[in-house]
């Protein structure tokens, strides 16, 4: 995926559902990102935050994408905005 943000040169429109990875991973494709908004890319990325009832013990690591983000007006889930 990292391989794939590095040729986008416009913009990058992603919805992913479950975006939960391992720090090295993580950070892989956190740096494709930013590099990516250094270039002038204009980037959305849209994940599921939620989290399941039964979180597993321990929990899977989270990533601070250190991003602004919103939930779009009038939508519940990820579910239902990547659906509508």
């Amino acid at each position: 995926m990292a391989s794939f943000l590095n040729g986008a040169t416009a913009s990058l429109d992603i919805a992913i559902y479950d975006l939960r990875l391992e720090a090295g991973p993580g950070a892989t494709l956190l740096g494709a990102f930013q590099a990516a908004v250094k270039r002038g890319v204009h980037v959305r990325l849209m994940f599921n935050q939620d989290h399941p009832a039964d979180l597993p013990v321990p929990p899977p690591a989270e990533i601070d994408w250190a991003f602004g983000w919103r939930t779009p007006p009038g939508c519940e889930s990820t579910f239902a905005r990547v659906a509508a």
